[in-house]
């Protein structure tokens, strides 16, 4: 699987998982697993070094983009949980 696909295979897996995420822990958890030291994603961006020059700019650009993306919505879910915790309290 080249780096784009793999990108695109986190995209996916990621948004399987915010689907099912239910709960704070389990936002935590989505963020770990995608944006950690060790995550999926900090993986794909560690490896853009070994991808030849022409298509390291694609991957990078599109690898940027998807932490970024995810970093947003990742913290989006995480209020809107936050919130509704409040309000059943």
């Amino acid at each position: 699987m080249d780096t784009i696909d793999r990108i695109s295979a986190v995209r996916a897996d990621f948004e399987k998982d915010l689907a099912a995420a239910n709960s704070g822990a389990k936002i935590e958890e989505m963020r770990v697993k995608y944006l950690g030291r060790k995550g999926e994603l900090t993986g794909i961006l560690r490896s853009l070094a070994e991808l030849p020059e022409d298509r390291r700019k694609e991957a990078g650009m599109r690898a940027n983009q998807l932490k970024t993306e995810l970093a947003e919505r990742i913290e989006g879910a995480q209020a809107r949980i936050e919130e509704a915790e409040t309000k059943g309290k």
